[in-house]
């Protein structure tokens, strides 16, 4: 019995499957990981929303790379939030509003005493 490993013939270089990481062509950024989910969204609500729910051949098979997806968008998405990528401009960023008075509060300091003012008192959180 011969092993089907001793005669295959030996994966030239250029023939692997993990490419350099420079070399790859298209990087997603938070818009298109944004863009895939919001069609998976709409795709599995106009499935689910109709009056009766008929299942189709090959659900199971999707649902399983739909599965799969999901963890490598969550992936990426902890990827580019761990490299601290910049947030997409389409997505509104809210402050905590008391971490923003107190940063006011602490500019207004700065400038006050810069020109001699007495500062102004701090207001202390429980």
């Amino acid at each position: 019995m011969t092993d089907k490993g001793q005669t295959e013939t030996e994966r030239a270089e250029d023939d692997s499957p993990l490419k350099e990481i420079s070399s790859l062509e298209t990087i997603y950024d938070r818009k298109k990981i944004l863009a895939i989910t919001a069609y998976l969204i709409e795709d599995v609500y106009s499935r689910i929303s109709g009056d009766r729910f008929r299942p189709r051949e090959g659900d199971r098979e999707r649902l399983a790379y739909l599965r799969t997806l999901k963890e490598l968008l969550a992936l990426h998405a902890g990827i580019l939030q761990d490299a601290k990528a910049p947030a997409w401009e389409g997505l509104p960023i809210q402050d905590d509003p008391e971490l923003a008075e107190a940063k006011k509060r602490e500019w207004d300091n700065v400038e006050r005493s810069l020109y001699g003012l007495p500062l102004t008192r701090k207001v202390k959180t429980r």
